[in-house]
């Protein structure tokens, strides 16, 4: 399903179509990596092994996954173990190494089976080599509840994940190399990869991926960073490769029929410049017609269209009124033309996030209608019957955000904890209750992006030790 990728709520008309804004679900800082502690051990005066890192460098408990060990000094015959405190028995670790195959001097693929009892912890990586020499790397694998953390281009890369459609793949940015590129992560056998997508040549700037189709249509923009010039352009990157530009505009959502929704900078006949949703039809297998401006209502200014159901009749987002309110509202295709917007209630300071195949609807705002007199919540408007908050749920401070939804109405996105700290969490209408899908530890926050329909959860986790994209296998 499609996700926002843009701010939920713009400042008003005159806001901007900032690029950074896809930078950081949850508006927190980029952080930077520092290196990786290792110990580098020899014998017979020869040189040292160092263990490096490992991809994924997180993994849940019952599990078996291949992990790649990366470092220096490996062989033919190197052998890999995990350790906790110092001790690699499998009694105290419950990490079990299946085998270990050399690729080359500077990697190894460890097959691990993770036990449904190992520690929640952070375990030290042996390489022990043919001739005894050996290698440690200090705390480089996590051991999780239900989280695995995606490989980024470099060490030094900060991920997150954006979409992620049925078939599993994943897509988002990573920074490498003070650069952000466009990603995609792919799971081959037991081995997660990632990619950078296509670009043209010679192509400078700077590239987001936000939503994925079932077929593997990818969506996303590409922008000059810390550059005057901060417009836009949407892209599309075809399952039959390369990369095309369909004009100025952020695609926030795209459904199987490569229909893509998103907003851009319009000027109004008046001359002041605002938001409006757009949408770009398909009409070949790499041809979209030019952004289509949705409707507004009399009066009214900035629109933002934010996801699209899979049959392509009802488009959510959120409009403003002359007084700057925003409001929640839907388009319906009627006879080929899009009518409305609709508001969906008259709650003010709210928007609409997601529809899905059933029309039902997530999205966000003030109960109260303004934000001094109470916190945002989550709201779900299902497509017969009234809206949901979902409030505190008992567990959070506040349920905000929603930013994934699935045809069977599960919903995901960003939550505050009464200590203020930020938790990505999914909520099942079908028993009403709310789970938080946690983070690294030693993170700072996460946030929930997006659902598939194999309830596969993504997005990321991150501090100060730098940021990757996650994927959650909520029990």
């Amino acid at each position: 399903m499609s996700a926002i990728r843009l701010s939920h709520v713009l400042s008003g008309a005159a806001a901007a179509l900032l690029p950074s804004l896809l930078v950081s679900n949850c508006g927190t800082e980029v952080p930077t990596s520092p290196a990786v502690p290792t110990i580098e051990a020899g014998v017979a005066g020869g040189p040292g092994v160092t263990v490096r890192s490992t991809v994924p460098s997180a993994s849940p408990r019952d599990t078996s996954i291949s992990v790649q060990v990366l470092g220096s000094g490996f062989d033919r015959g190197s052998r890999a173990a995990w350790a906790l405190a110092g001790d690699t028995a499998v009694a105290t670790t419950k990490i079990r190494v299946d085998s270990t195959t050399f690729v080359s001097p500077h990697e190894l693929i460890a097959d691990v089976t993770i036990g449904a009892d190992a520690a929640l912890d952070r375990y030290d990586v042996q390489v022990v080599t043919s001739n005894g020499k050996k290698g440690i790397g200090i705390e480089l694998f996590e051991v999780t509840v239900n989280m695995t953390a995606l490989p980024n281009l470099s060490a030094q890369g900060v991920g997150g994940a954006s979409g992620i459609n049925d078939a599993g793949t994943v897509v988002g940015s990573n920074w490498a190399n003070d650069h952000l590129y466009a990603v995609r992560w792919t799971k081959r056998g037991r081995i997660w990869t990632i990619e950078k997508l296509p670009a043209n040549t010679n192509d400078s700037l700077a590239a987001v991926a936000n939503d994925i189709a079932a077929d593997g249509t990818i969506v996303g923009s590409r922008f000059h960073l810390n550059t005057d010039d901060q417009r836009p352009r949407a892209t599309v990157w075809p399952v039959s490769g390369g990369i095309v530009d369909i004009g100025p505009g952020v695609p926030l959502g795209v459904n199987p029929q490569g229909t893509v929704v998103g907003a851009r900078a319009d000027n109004d006949n008046s001359g002041g410049q605002g938001i409006r949703a757009v949408v770009w039809n398909r009409t070949s297998g790499r041809t979209w017609a030019p952004g289509l401006l949705l409707p507004r209502l009399p009066g009214w200014h900035s629109t933002q269209a934010l996801g699209i159901n899979p049959s392509g009749n009802i488009i959510a987002g959120q409009a403003y009124d002359a007084e700057d309110i925003g409001y929640a509202v839907k388009w319906v295709l009627v006879g080929g033309q899009w009518q409305g917007p609709i508001r969906l209630d008259n709650v003010a300071e709210s928007y609409a996030t997601l529809v899905n195949a059933s029309g039902d609807i997530a999205g966000g705002g003030f109960p109260c209608g303004n934000r001094q007199d109470c916190q945002p919540q989550a709201m779900f408007w299902p497509a017969n019957g009234s809206r949901s908050d979902l409030g505190t749920l008992g567990v959070f401070l506040s349920v905000d955000t929603p930013i994934g939804l699935s045809n069977s109405g599960e919903v995901v996105g960003l939550a505050l904890t009464p200590d203020f700290e930020e938790y990505a969490y999914i909520w099942r209408p079908s028993s009403g209750t709310v789970v938080n899908l946690g983070r690294l530890i030693g993170d700072e926050f996460s946030v929930a992006t997006d659902i598939n329909g194999h309830h596969q959860v993504v997005g990321s986790s991150g501090g100060p030790n730098g940021g990757h994209a996650i994927v959650w296998t909520p029990r």
